[in-house]
């Protein structure tokens, strides 16, 4: 059993992109007239032989374009440095030659970006002063209308009808932007007087409840005190007329006592005089005379004689 074995080939020849696929047709239809024998040992030789051809006919034809493509590779790569090579070469060239051409128009888009920005920026102070009129002062806003009013249009070259446009736009907008603003801060300060009224009405009605609570709790005093020294005087009247009333009843008190005690005295005066005269009369009608019998009764009345007295 024997197949082709492939191998001393030209890579150029195989892999142009026509003889590679019929030269592995042939090989496989070489292959395929072989009838394996798996049966005895030199059957299963023959085969796996002939495996290892096919095998070697890969690696020998992988190695083949390998190195084609290998060199192929470092061709190519010489080639791509040529071609870097060139291309910096020739730019530095164009760039050089172009150099004048390039200042003038990068000078011109520096031109042309300055005139667009200043012309934004007039557009700019007048869209600021239409929406910011409320929060900034009329001082800004009177000083961005000098600043747009004082532009000279005629240094925008070509862009001067534009920028006399924005510049119209924007100062019609700043004036309108004052006169909102002028009518605002009147407005403003007429609130705030009204308001500066009502507060000093308000402050002026204050002081005035002030005084006449003041007022009042002066009042509400004088009234308590005057109260206060009415029932003083009325409690020391009442003292008073309790003091004389009780020194009254005790000098009546005292009269009357002394009125008992002296009538006490006088009845007993009256009674004993009564009894002495009776006895007086009794040591009369026994034979003694009126002096002696009142001698006697008065010394007996006066304990003037021991074991002797009268009773009353």
């Amino acid at each position: 059993m024997e197949i082709m074995v492939l191998e001393n080939l030209v890579a150029e020849k195989v892999f142009d992109g026509e003889s590679l696929e019929p030269l592995l047709n042939k090989l496989k239809e070489d292959v395929s007239t072989l009838v394996p024998d798996v049966d005895t040992a030199k059957g299963r030789k023959e085969i796996a032989s002939i495996a290892a051809k096919i095998s070697k006919s890969k690696v020998y034809l992988d190695g083949l374009g390998k190195d084609m493509v290998s060199d192929m590779k470092n061709k190519c790569k010489v080639i791509d440095n040529q071609r870097k090579f060139a291309r910096e070469f020739l730019d530095e060239v164009k760039t050089e030659f172009r150099a004048p051409l390039t200042e003038w128009e990068n000078a011109e888009k520096t031109r042309i970006a300055t005139h667009e920005k200043n012309i934004f920026d007039i557009k700019e102070k007048g869209q600021f002063c239409h929406s910011q009129w409320r929060e900034v002062p009329v001082e800004t806003l009177e000083n961005h209308l000098k600043t747009v009013e004082s532009i000279d249009v005629t240094i925008f070259e070509e862009f001067e009808h534009d920028a006399t446009t924005a510049k119209f736009l924007s100062i019609d907008s700043i004036n309108k932007a004052i006169t909102k603003r002028l009518e605002y801060d009147a407005e403003q300060k007429e609130l705030a007087d009204l308001r500066a009224q009502a507060a000093e009405a308000e402050a002026k009605k204050r002081e005035e409840q002030i005084k006449a609570d003041a007022l009042a709790k002066a009042q509400a005093e004088l009234d308590k005190k005057r109260q206060q020294l009415e029932e003083e005087k009325a409690d020391a009247d009442r003292r008073a007329a309790e003091a004389e009333d009780k020194a009254f009843k005790e000098l009546e008190a005292k009269q009357a006592a002394e009125k008992a005690e002296r009538e006490a005295r006088e009845a007993d005066t009256a009674h004993r005089g009564k009894i002495n005269r009776e006895a007086a009369a009794a040591l009369v009608s026994i034979g003694m005379n009126k002096d002696e019998a009142r001698t006697v009764i008065t010394a007996i009345a006066r304990k003037m004689i021991p074991n002797v007295s009268v009773n009353y």
